[in-house]
């Protein structure tokens, strides 16, 4: 009987021998490949190296013999006396401070702004009344009884002294009827006033609650405030629909 090998012996086949081989390679060829390469991004950085510059300021350059710096200004190579421009501090300044935009582009490019259909209805403006003057100006209670009081003064002593300095006699029943008079104008005010803070109430209160549909029927349209629908010519808390447009705006003016 031969005696055996010593593969054999420590129990290496021949399957076992040429996979052995087999990964020997493999891994030979793995550490040539990272070893190239390295070797060619190492060349690659280093011819990807500018080289550094010298003598002359990088906020330069040279345009046919003269030199420009970034700034505008100019100075010639020929003259070696010429004064290099040098950076200001007042564009580093520049450079850091705030850029500010008008308040309308902010507010077109809101990111948070609501879209069209999902803003709230504009409010309702309440037309002027037609033989308004929109240059006169609203006096108070206060003022209006100083002016009458000034006015009523004024009259009586005009008519207290008749000629030649003569005090006439007034009538107590004149008297009586200018107070009547008095009386009415000022209760005729009070009401007035009355009606117009109870108007301004009601358009507040309507404001509030907004026009929650529009519904459209051929050439006529209704809106629906609150739990109220009304249409054109309706009158709601002493104002009278005027008008009512597809985007939910509703025109009011006082009711006659």
């Amino acid at each position: 009987m031969a005696e055996a090998s010593w593969l054999e012996r420590n129990g290496v086949t021949p399957g076992k021998l040429i996979l052995i081989i087999t990964l020997g390679f493999v891994l030979i060829g793995i550490v040539v490949y990272q070893a190239v390469t390295l070797m060619g991004n190492g060349n690659s950085v280093g011819e990807g190296l500018a080289p550094r510059r010298r003598g002359g300021s990088a906020a330069t350059r040279e345009v046919n013999g003269t030199s420009r710096s970034t700034d505008g200004s100019e100075f010639s190579s020929n003259n070696p006396g010429a004064e290099v421009p040098r950076k200001s501090n007042n564009d580093d300044s520049m450079a850091g401070k705030a850029v500010s935009l008008p308040l309308a582009v902010v507010l077109r490019h809101n990111p948070f702004r609501l879209p069209e259909s999902l803003r709230p209805p504009p409010p309702i403006v309440e037309p002027p009344p037609s033989d308004a003057n929109p240059n006169a100006t609203q006096m108070t209670e206060n003022e209006r009884d100083e002016v009458d009081g000034s006015g009523a003064t004024e009259s009586n002593e005009e008519a207290a002294i008749e000629g030649d300095g003569n005090v006439a006699e007034t009538d107590p029943a004149d008297e009586e009827r200018l107070r009547k008079l008095e009386q009415q104008r000022a209760e005729a005010e009070q009401a007035r006033l009355a009606d117009a803070a109870e108007r301004a109430a009601a358009a507040d209160r309507l404001k509030t609650i907004g026009v929650a549909v529009v519904l459209t029927s051929g050439h006529e349209a209704m809106a629906a405030i609150g739990q109220e629908f009304v249409k054109v010519g309706d009158v709601i808390d002493g104002w009278k629909v005027m008008a009512i447009q597809e985007n939910g705006t509703v025109l009011l003016k006082p009711a006659e």
